[in-house]
């Protein structure tokens, strides 16, 4: 008997273990889920491109014109980035890129060297608040201001044609870019660019952590709806598929592509053999060719 009262007491203590670890686990994903999610810095690389290595510390080292750019938000962050430059920055077309998750924005340098030269438009890379030199902690509430006051500062340029503007969203990107083209700002935006992003966390929370399928709703405090505000984009927009993405299921940007019922034309680019980070390298020239014919189309139509 005392036997079976011990095997009771140890099994009683394995279950409240087990239960103070799912909690444990739980509040952890609660209270820490924005240092979770958001990844300003790369492991063996410093936050801020001003320490990276020769070539990724800023464009003029790519022989690239650019200006440094500062944005202040609504609720007072400093966000920092550049502004390239074509010779004649008012008769070219602007690009915003709204960049993915991890890493400086330096390390994007030698991606928006070949966009630069390709397209032969203005790029406006702004690091989110806490990403690269910009002031601040994100949060999805945050990053959303972000991309609500790049948008306006572009606009409030006059070096530039305002005609001519177009919105890159790449993973996290594109989530800032759904949510900027559903404000008011956005109206003059003239097209939009979608590559390698999600539906929603929600969704992506089935694919990481799908044993928290039934308590997720309790959990996320981050949500990033594209696939609810993509419904409201009006603008043309091109997808950019990658179909051996191993982080965002191909899946994500077929239904996104499904939902822009009112988008006033689709254009769709796939890469076979591309991945998340890097498939912009598989066949350079045709992947800026897709960007530069998707927005010569916008623009004449």
């Amino acid at each position: 008997m005392e036997f079976f009262h011990s095997l009771l007491s140890l099994v009683g203590n394995i279950a409240i273990v087990a239960l103070m670890l799912t909690i444990g686990i739980l509040a952890l994903l609660y209270f820490q889920q924005n240092s979770l999610i958001y990844l300003p810095a790369i492991q063996g690389l410093s936050q801020s491109p001003s320490q990276n290595m020769n070539g990724l510390r800023n464009p003029s080292e790519r022989n690239l014109q650019y200006e440094d750019v500062e944005i202040g938000t609504l609720d007072r962050q400093k966000l920092k980035g550049w502004l390239i430059k074509q010779s004649d920055s008012s008769k070219a077309p602007t690009v915003i890129f709204f960049h993915e998750n991890a890493g400086n924005i330096g390390t994007r340098l030698q991606f928006l060297e070949l966009y630069f030269t390709n397209v032969k438009c203005n790029i406006l890379i702004i690091a989110y608040r806490g990403y690269s030199d910009s002031t601040g902690k994100p949060s999805e509430q945050g990053l959303q201001l972000d991309g609500e006051s790049i948008v306006n500062y572009l606009f409030h340029r006059n070096d530039i044609d305002h005609s001519k503007i177009f919105v890159h969203g790449k993973s996290l990107g594109g989530a800032v870019a759904c949510h900027a083209m559903t404000q008011n700002i956005a109206k003059g935006i003239r097209g939009v660019i979608l590559e390698n992003t999600f539906t929603s966390i929600d969704d992506m929370v089935d694919v990481i952590f799908p044993k928290l399928k039934f308590v997720k709703s309790l959990l996320l405090k981050n949500r990033w709806l594209s696939i609810q505000k993509i419904g409201q984009i009006t603008q043309p927009i091109l997808f950019i598929y990658s179909m051996l993405d191993e982080i965002v299921p191909v899946q994500h940007m077929a239904q996104l592509q499904n939902a822009a019922q009112r988008a006033k034309f689709i254009e769709k680019y796939v890469i076979e053999n591309g991945d998340h980070n890097t498939n912009w390298s598989r066949e350079p020239e045709k992947y800026f060719n897709s960007i530069s014919s998707f927005i010569n189309k916008a623009i004449t139509s």
